[in-house]
């Protein structure tokens, strides 16, 4: 699954490239670089830092973002999403991407990356996305979310602090 927004959009080898990788590496998330898109100009924007991969604390590199909390950077595999029950917040639209993300991380995923951008986000000067709203206030429906899922899988202790 990639998810894109309704005014960005992918490099035109986005998804041969990310399913290569899939395929290849067995993978349940494909991690990828983004662009920032303007209208006279783009600004790479890397999504995770070295990746160390899977005998790493991906939850910790996501909650300490290492690793972007963003969709739009993603592969996810739909079977990694349906076998593992992902739950998803419901009446937020702040702070949603971050929650999805910890509830993928909590179930180990096995995480490949590619260093390339491939998705361009795009960025309108002066947006009203880009200012304070009461949209803000939801992020406490997103972090109780959190907080669920982490205690859930009896790990909240582990990353209270990140």
């Amino acid at each position: 699954m990639l998810f894109v927004d309704g005014d960005d959009w992918l490099d035109y080898k986005c998804i041969e490239k990310v399913y290569k990788v899939a395929r290849e590496e067995d993978s349940d998330i494909v991690l990828y670089n983004i662009w920032g898109a303007w209208e006279n100009r783009t600004v790479e924007v890397r999504t995770f830092s070295e990746f160390q991969g899977n005998n790493h604390d991906l939850l910790k590199d996501l909650l300490l973002e290492r690793i972007s909390p963003s969709l739009a950077c993603k592969l996810i595999k739909k079977e990694f999403i349906t076998s593992n029950n992902i739950k998803l917040p419901n009446n937020t639209s702040f702070g949603e991407d971050l929650a999805v993300c910890v509830s993928l991380f909590v179930n180990n995923p096995k995480v490949s990356s590619i260093n390339e951008s491939l998705y361009y986000y795009y960025q309108r000067e002066g947006s009203t996305t880009k200012k304070a709203s009461c949209k803000i206030l939801e992020l406490d429906k997103s972090l109780d979310f959190i907080y669920d899922i982490l205690n859930e899988y009896e790990i909240f202790e582990n990353y209270k602090i990140e």
